[in-house]
């Protein structure tokens, strides 16, 4: 007789997670969990699905603190299994490892068996953390799995995440985190609810805005650099649209060079400057230089290159390796990379339709979805890191918009 596949962390392993996570979480935030919250109240028996906000590289501690003896199984981008310690740890808890943004049919199928033996499985649907802080797109895709798991799926809500530790930031900012947990899907309906109303739960779960929070909440970051690291994620100016101008400077002004313009990160994070919009964030100054984008490539005036340092999954599968160096070019039609791959000169092109997102860590690597390897790049010019990922979501909205047409 065959013998059933271990899918559940063991009991031991999961607590000391937990510990870690607790210990970890309480080190780096003051964080303040709802005890009243759906998934405390939920039928323990029964399978679910915890989906949540991903703001911040914290969410990982600030989530594992709050299932505190729930064992779960987190579902894990591949990139971060070719770290050795990480992919330890990950076995351990029996977290799902699968590839970004592209279909992994074995992690799909290992989540719909997890919760079939009544386990949670937590995941993040964004796929990487967002970098200014509002909801990023949801794939659609997200609605195939819940359908095919047909368990009740569960939206933890992170509040404040982002305004402790920006996914641009060099340092934490000291922000207060409050934790919540609400049922947005039951199993017993599932069935009768159409994939678009789904969609809609989901992404209404999911939409957490630190901005609108932080209007209402007004609580004084603590960190006197707020700004350092800022323009490895905000490159062009919003007052006369230059990029690659912009400078940190002391009592946390961003200077553009260009213009002179000046543009304070206030106390509260909310950013003051002369002639700007009354509700202008980072979310609507990523959406400015995505914008920009989209009309550079519809009016086909975009030529991007960038000599690049090309990383990949080794041939044992088991690490990220330099493999090679050359040029990465995007001209608004094709997007390619010509150079050297183990000391083999290649010609690459990229199927656009196929582009979804560049995930990414400013001012570091951005990484490119493919069939057979993990690609990644580091640009010799690292600030041009943030734009790279920007043209995946220009790309992305071009070709959604003619779909729709």
């Amino acid at each position: 007789m065959k013998k059933q596949e271990k899918l559940i962390p063991s009991r031991f392993y999961w607590n000391l997670y937990n510990l870690v996570s607790i210990i970890a979480a309480k080190n780096k935030a003051k964080y303040k969990i709802n005890k009243d919250n759906d998934f405390y109240k939920r039928d323990k028996k029964r399978g679910t699905i915890v989906i949540y906000n991903h703001a911040s590289n914290l969410d990982h501690f600030i989530s594992g603190a709050f299932f505190k003896k729930t064992k779960t199984n987190y579902v894990v981008t591949r990139r971060f299994a070719y770290n050795k310690t990480l992919n330890f740890a990950f076995s351990l808890v029996k977290a799902i490892v699968r590839d970004q943004f592209k279909a992994d049919l074995p992690s799909i199928l290992k989540i719909k068996r997890v919760v079939e033996r009544g386990g949670n499985v937590c995941i993040a649907p964004a796929g990487q953390v967002s970098v200014h802080g509002a909801i990023t797109h949801i794939h659609p895709s997200i609605v195939k799995l819940i359908k095919m798991c047909k368990v009740d799926v569960y939206a933890l809500q992170m509040h404040g995440t982002y305004l402790n530790y920006p996914k641009w930031s060099l340092n934490r900012h000291g922000y207060p985190i409050y934790v919540d947990c609400v049922k947005v899907l039951d199993a017993d309906n599932l069935k009768q609810i159409p994939d678009e109303e789904v969609y809609q739960k989901i992404v209404e779960g999911l939409n957490v805005n630190d901005h609108l929070y932080q209007k209402e909440k007004m609580i004084p970051l603590k960190n006197k650099k707020l700004t350092q690291g800022f323009t490895s994620t905000y490159y062009v100016c919003p007052y006369c649209k230059t990029k690659y101008n912009l400078k940190e400077e002391k009592n946390n002004i961003i200077h553009c060079t260009n213009c002179n313009k000046n543009i304070v990160f206030n106390k509260y994070g909310i950013l003051e400057g002369e002639d700007l919009e009354k509700d202008f964030d980072e979310t609507a100054w990523f959406k400015l230089q995505e914008n920009i984008l989209v009309d550079e490539i519809k009016n086909k005036t975009i030529n991007k290159n960038s000599k690049v340092k090309l990383f990949a999954n080794s041939l044992d599968n088991k690490v990220v390796e330099e493999v090679g160096e050359g040029i990465l070019h995007f001209d608004g039609e094709n997007l390619y990379y010509d150079g050297t791959f183990r000391k083999e000169t290649i010609h690459k092109d990229f199927d656009l339709k196929k582009i979804y997102q560049f995930p990414f860590k400013p001012n570091t690597r951005f990484n490119i979805p493919d069939e057979d390897h993990l690609l990644e790049f580091v640009p010799d010019k690292v600030n041009e890191v943030t734009e790279w990922g920007q043209i995946a979501n220009a790309i992305y909205r071009i070709e959604t918009e003619n779909a729709e047409h």
